[in-house]
């Protein structure tokens, strides 16, 4: 877990084992979140924006709520 402005953040590898799928489920979820085509949109975070490589953090209290949310849908 990564400390970033006083609060807990998981990583992708953390987010990765935590919910059970693969680093492209990851990325797919962020970029259909980006695109607006996700309901509800994945919760992620960048703090560190780049061109090339951007590193994303979940907050694990909202990676539940969202798996909570699309088990109801």
């Amino acid at each position: 877990m990564a400390t970033i402005a006083g609060k807990e953040f998981m990583s992708v590898a953390e987010c990765v084992e935590y919910l059970g799928v693969s680093r492209a489920t990851i990325s797919k979820n962020i970029a259909l979140t980006k695109k607006g085509r996700m309901k509800p949109p994945f919760p992620f975070f960048s703090p560190y924006p780049a061109k090339s490589h951007v590193k994303y953090f979940f907050r694990k209290e909202a990676i539940d709520r969202w798996v909570d949310m699309r088990s109801v849908e």
